[in-house]
């Protein structure tokens, strides 16, 4: 009887040690995302910050933003704002 249940505790520490290895790697992935939506959150905020400051507005004139946005046409024009962007009040483009 001793001889048939020899290699169990070999299996069944295979078994936990890819169940350990298993719960590590999810553990690494989800920090990875994690660290993936702070960096892009600071990177949005920084560039809000950017947008909102009075000297932005007035040291990009307007050709560059249309190059920047990738307008060519000399009918459409950019009407810049500095400020603010308040979603209630944003009515879409037209």
């Amino acid at each position: 009887m001793r001889r048939v249940q020899r290699g169990a505790v070999a299996v069944l520490g295979a078994l936990w040690l890819l169940l350990a290895v298993t719960c590590l790697m999810v553990i690494d992935v989800g920090y990875l995302l994690w660290q993936q939506r702070e960096v892009q959150r600071i990177a949005d905020l920084a560039a809000m910050a950017r947008a909102n400051s009075e000297d932005f507005c007035r040291a990009a004139a307007p050709s560059q933003l249309e190059r920047a946005n990738g307008v060519r046409d000399a009918g459409d024009q950019l009407a810049i704002q500095c400020g603010n962007w308040n979603p209630a009040l944003d009515r879409g483009p037209g």
